[in-house]
């Protein structure tokens, strides 16, 4: 078991190795475009991202504060909650999830685990289901901007959301096994403005980050497009896509392709988040020691049956 330990570690330190050695190499050698992905990616952010987003961030830590597990406790959801193998506190991260964006179902999650309203397991399992794309990013940024057809933001949207419903109820078995038997505990009441101005304070923390990461991954999927030939070919765009989701669809929904294609192809890497999307969701598990060695599956599942989704319903 050391011996495997030793040996991922190792692997670990390669790839991070090799990584920062590219990046600053390509940043030494190409000063002017590693500087202008960095502000594309920037005014991205600023623009499609966190306008859509900050206002979800917010809710869901005011949600948790007002210990909505423990409320929907007094809801008669135990049917939902049995068909989809999840708890009271899994079902507000999930129906949040699936609205609220990358990375708000994770960080609920997180904040569930630490306060004792959900188990490890659980959120292990969970965690692919509630990391989904905003409905205002989807159907206003990728359909409104992206494809200039707010009907293609609801068909991805819809696409999206029924993949994440279908793959909870053939994984539900799996998470049945922990479902608890009594009623989350309810933490500590904390006093309102307390709650609210904590609120407000992380959220705006986690657009910081979420910035962060969109930034980092944007430089490197241009860097990387930059060296084998540059923007606008289909090769750039999946690659773009699978480091950096926001930027990727951009270059997704400009191929010169059929729109079925297209959209098919935006289904399923907003199914699949990407990797900024799972650092976002890795960096929030691991500050609740939850593991994300289910996630790869579980947001691959989900992206496939939405783009199967999408390309029928289109």
């Amino acid at each position: 078991m050391q011996e495997v330990r030793a040996i991922k570690q190792r692997r670990d330190a390669v790839v991070l190795l090799f990584l920062t050695a590219f990046l600053m190499i390509f940043a030494l050698c190409r000063p002017m475009v590693a500087a202008s992905l960095g502000q594309k990616a920037l005014i991205l952010a600023a623009k499609n991202v966190v306008p859509s987003l900050f206002v979800y961030a917010v809710g869901a830590k005011l949600l948790v504060g007002a210990n909505i597990a423990a409320l929907l406790c007094r809801l008669p959801t135990h049917g939902m909650r049995r068909l989809f193998g999840i708890s009271e506190a899994g079902l507000a991260a999930v129906l949040v999830g699936l609205f609220a964006g990358f990375p708000i179902g994770a960080s609920m999650l997180a904040a569930f685990v630490k306060r004792g309203e959900m188990e490890r397991a659980e959120a292990e399992v969970l965690m692919p289901f509630c990391n989904g794309a905003s409905a205002s990013f989807v159907i206003g940024t990728v359909g409104g901007v992206y494809f200039h057809s707010v009907r293609i933001g609801v068909l991805l949207l819809v696409s999206q959301i029924m993949a994440t419903l279908c793959v909870l109820i053939l994984t539900a078995k799996k998470r049945r096994a922990f479902l608890p038997i009594r009623a989350p505990l309810s933490a500590e009441d904390a006093p309102f403005f307390s709650v609210f101005s904590r609120a407000i304070g992380e959220g705006a923390s986690a657009m910081v980050s979420v910035t962060g990461f969109i930034v980092f991954f944007s430089v490197l999927s241009g860097a990387v497009s930059y060296l084998l030939g540059g923007e606008g070919t289909f090769f750039s765009a999946v690659t773009a896509s699978v480091l950096e989701i926001s930027g990727g669809l951009s270059a997704v929904s400009s191929l010169d392709t059929g729109e079925r294609l297209r959209v098919t192809l935006s289904a399923f890497f907003l199914g699949l988040g990407g990797f900024s999307v799972m650092m976002q969701a890795a960096d929030r598990a691991d500050a609740a020691g939850i593991s994300m060695s289910f996630y790869p599956v579980g947001k691959l599942l989900c992206a496939c049956l939405s783009a199967v989704l999408a390309f029928f319903l289109r």
